[in-house]
């Protein structure tokens, strides 16, 4: 951890994590229909940092921006016009966000900006609280706000997922501290569940990195659930085993994925139970696509100079029968690593069909 009076604003070493893209070396993609057939849902000006997404049980998107502390709605029946939601003036960043019952999202802000370098000031992140189960998108009114605690002790809070609904438990990936957080959405109590080295952000030579950055839970048997997660600098995508009863690991962590070789660096991702995969979000400008329970990365949409998904930083899988076969992703538009040095458009979210019917 660091020292609480380590409070300054401090540069991110995103400089790793963009340095390996001129040394990439392509994970397999010998598989049928790839690349993936993908359209555009939405696109926001240039710059626009989309940095995550939620899929509502009704199909609709909630999205958080990092280039401002907003929230987005857009549907993709109507995908031309996007709502904002709320702007939440508290913060400068609005990064995690997760549903933990229906309509009930939380996202996490954070005083994290872009320009003129990345830099982050520790101790600012604050968990809101947006209740979407009277919103009305036709007049943009009903979504109610509220400001659940602050959470100084989180050094930079990244990735956010439920891990039991019925207790109001979340969780939240601290990418410097490399460390999990569990946090109570009911009381705001939060603390450290889990900090395992393959969390950890790797030495780094110039400046920081980052560790822990997605995380996801699956159900795994009764009581037992998988925490997932993926280490930025590390190129690690893994899981281990965890116990809602007794809130503690039960086995060791498992490697899914390590994608040291290749030099890739993965952001967000999402999982699919019901199609056996995770597709992560990877900055070298492509979507990676890793059995749930470990095995061969394949990229299945984009590459290292295509602007197809120019900086993906999210996936979500859709709900409902009508979009089953579908994930979307978030996109930076090149505003960390610009495609081929010079390319940036403002942020997207794509619609991706990963299988056919």
């Amino acid at each position: 951890m660091y020292p609480r009076s380590f409070s300054a604003i401090i540069s991110l070493g995103f400089a790793a994590l963009s340095s390996a893209i001129s040394i990439h070396k392509p994970y397999s993609n010998h598989t049928n229909h790839i690349p993936f057939p993908s359209h555009l849902v939405h696109q926001f000006p240039d710059p626009t940092w989309v940095e995550n997404i939620r899929v509502r049980s009704t199909g609709e998107l909630v999205l958080t921006l990092v280039t401002k502390p907003d929230v987005y709605y857009v549907d993709p029946a109507c995908p031309s016009t996007a709502t904002l939601i709320h702007n939440f003036p508290q913060n400068l960043a609005i990064l995690g966000i997760t549903e933990v019952q229906l309509d009930q999202f939380y996202v996490l802000g954070s005083n994290f900006t872009l320009s003129p370098v990345p830099n982050l000031e520790i101790g600012t992140d604050i968990i809101y609280s947006i209740d979407l189960s009277n919103y009305r998108a036709s007049t943009n009114s009903g979504a109610i706000i509220s400001k659940i605690a602050d959470v100084p002790k989180i050094s930079f809070g990244n990735g956010m997922d439920t891990l039991d609904a019925s207790r109001k438990l979340i969780v939240i990936g601290d990418s410097i501290q490399g460390a999990a957080w569990l946090f109570n959405v009911e009381t705001g109590d939060y603390s450290i569940i889990l900090r395992e080295p393959e969390m950890a952000p790797p030495p780094a030579s110039g400046g920081s990195s980052l560790g822990i950055n997605g995380i996801r839970v699956l159900p795994k048997a009764y009581d037992e659930v998988y925490i997932y997660w993926d280490n930025t600098n590390a190129h690690l995508f893994c899981r281990v085993p965890f116990s809602l009863s007794t809130l503690a690991k039960t086995g060791p962590v498992e490697i899914l994925a390590n994608f040291t070789s290749a030099d890739l660096t993965t952001d967000d991702f999402a999982l699919d139970e019901k199609e056996g995969y995770a597709y992560l979000a990877c900055q070298q400008n492509q979507i990676l696509r890793v059995p749930l329970g470990g095995g061969e990365a394949v990229s299945v949409l984009g590459g290292l100079n295509s602007t197809v998904v120019a900086g993906p930083t999210s996936v979500a899988v859709a709900r409902g029968d009508e979009c089953e076969g579908t994930i979307y992703v978030t996109t930076n538009g090149g505003l960390l690593t610009p495609v081929n040095g010079t390319f940036t458009e403002g942020g997207e979210v794509i619609a991706v069909k990963t299988k056919r019917k």
